[in-house]
């Protein structure tokens, strides 16, 4: 009886030492990744080469949405515009872009990244980037994020279209960008956020887009993922059932070990009994 308990306590205990120790992995894995990416964010932003130029069509904007001070022009050969910095977020504007874009789309991004400056959306992109980490082997997890991502950029477009009163301009800026490739950070709140473009000008045109969007593939993968943990837990956690013979309660091990350990503590009983 006692040599039954201790392999019950013994694969237990390997058991959860198991599930820790991997949990541990992946937590410190995600951890690492959301430091190192939050330390990106600041080296951006010491990296990002200053426009000394001044855009009087830029400052009067900044001036007309009490983002004075907010918005940083940044000289660069790509269109861009993201929010960045968690503590002290600012909105940057690449000079390609606003050499692209007409006074209407300018304001159309500007309040788009005004939204995700008041939102405190890059922490939510932090702590997104932390939760794939966490569920590589998920990808169904991804996918939602995704999903969320792009509501999120939905709303920002529908908060810019009521300020403005119409969504022309939102809808020009994003099909002046589907053209040119931008620079985009995955830890950044950006406007030009190329898996999101068609999609949200499909949304302001009036079109309705399905609740969840993800591929065969990561359910396939995620469903396996989740077979797998399940099949581990269930062969390495120990069942433990209980019988009674000989006026007591005993417990093993239930399956064919139990059944064997079972039998042969019946048999001892039987022949101690005789």
């Amino acid at each position: 009886m006692e040599t039954i308990l201790n392999t019950c306590q013994a694969a237990l205990l390997f058991s959860l030492k198991t599930v820790f120790y991997t949990g541990s992995i992946l937590l410190i894995i995600a951890f690492l990744r959301t430091v190192f990416l939050y330390a990106k964010t600041h080296l951006l932003k010491i990296f990002l080469k200053k426009s000394a130029d001044p855009f009087p069509a830029i400052e009067n904007l900044a001036k007309k949405h009490k983002l004075t001070g907010k918005i940083k022009i940044v000289l660069s050969a790509k269109p861009f515009a993201f929010c960045l910095g968690i503590r002290n977020p600012r909105i940057y504007l690449s000079t390609k872009l606003i050499s692209l874009l007409d006074k209407e789309e300018l304001e159309a991004i500007i309040l788009h990244e005004k939204y995700h400056l008041l939102h405190k959306d890059n922490v939510i992109h932090l702590l997104s980037s932390f939760i794939r980490t966490l569920f590589i082997f998920f990808p169904f997890v991804s996918d939602m994020i995704n999903n969320q991502q792009l509501k999120v950029e939905i709303a920002a477009d529908s908060m810019t279209t009521s300020m403005l009163g119409t969504n022309a301009g939102v809808i020009s800026a994003l099909k002046k960008l589907l053209l040119y490739p931008g620079y985009q950070p995955e830890y950044v709140a950006s406007f030009n956020h190329i898996q999101t473009l068609e999609k949200r000008i499909q949304t302001l045109k009036g079109k309705k887009l399905r609740g969840i969007s993800t591929s065969m593939q990561s359910l396939l993968i995620s469903t396996i993922s989740v077979i797998i943990v399940l099949f581990a837990i269930s062969t390495s956690l120990p069942e433990v059932g209980a019988h009674a013979h000989a006026n007591k309660l005993s417990s093993c091990l239930t399956g064919t070990s139990c059944t064997h350990n079972c039998e042969t503590e019946k048999s001892s009983a039987k022949l101690k009994s005789s």
